[in-house]
């Protein structure tokens, strides 16, 4: 078999919500925050002209039996630790431009460095997400960009989006509000809003106003479009009332 590197934007609409499990959707647990130790491609460096299969991973250990996990992974060749080039250590902390607070970050959406800020990635990732797009009413385009425009962009965001731990911290927070929706959207889901624990709702009261008040737009434009279901139409118009009292 072979690789092939496809700009995101040029690929089907609806491509992300077919290849996502449901399950995904209404999970709050992308740090896998009970593990003893985790690994993942999150704040690892990524080399541009290698395949998945060879990229390194980030390792996180929790605790002592993580610990001797790594140690027995080591000890047996299982496992191979990889020095950071140092032109890459950089990358796995926060740059510049992504320093200020979150008060900070609402307040102006613009980073120390003049790139944009965390807040204003995540808001504008998740109302753009197709599947936040079909949950409010709006609809899907299924015709992705053309190739050369989709790599420009491609170029373009790889030039100014966060890196390593950044980039992580900024998943987590967009895959929090994405999910929030999702679960809100699903009638049949047993508890609701119960169902998000209390640490993804901290991170998604820092996006309270400038977030829902543009979902709440969206909702009123597709006023009356089955697609938008009625606890998600009800919650943010609530969330709307305990922002003028």
């Amino acid at each position: 078999g072979s690789y092939e590197k496809v700009p995101y934007f040029c690929l089907p609409g609806s491509v992300a919500e077919k290849a996502i499990a449901k399950s995904c959707f209404s999970c709050f647990d992308y740090t896998n925050g009970l593990a003893d130790v985790v690994v993942g491609y999150m704040g690892a460096p990524l080399e541009n002209d290698g395949v998945m299969t060879d990229q390194l991973n980030m390792i996180t250990v929790r605790n002592g039996r993580g610990a001797d996990i790594l140690s027995t992974s080591l000890t047996s060749g299982a496992l191979e630790l990889s020095e950071i080039p140092s032109n890459q250590k950089a990358q796995l902390g926060v740059s510049g431009a992504m320093e200020q607070s979150n008060d900070d970050r609402n307040k102006n959406g613009v980073g120390t460095g003049g790139g944009p800020s965390r807040a204003t990635l995540v808001t504008t990732t998740t109302e753009a997400d197709s599947l936040v797009v079909r949950l409010t009413g709006g609809d899907v385009r299924e015709k992705g960009m053309p190739r050369w425009l989709g790599e420009v962009f491609a170029t373009i965001i790889g030039n100014t989006a966060p890196k390593g731990l950044e980039f992580a911290r900024y998943s987590i927070d967009y895959h929090y509000l994405r999910n929030w929706l999702y679960v809100l959207s699903d009638e049949s889901a047993r508890g609701g809003e119960r169902t998000v624990p209390s640490y993804a709702k901290a991170v998604m009261a820092k996006y309270d106003v400038a977030f829902r008040d543009g979902l709440y737009e969206k909702l009123r434009a597709a006023e009356g479009k089955p697609e938008v279901s009625t606890p998600l139409r009800n919650y943010i118009a609530q969330a709307k009332e305990r922002q003028r009292a």
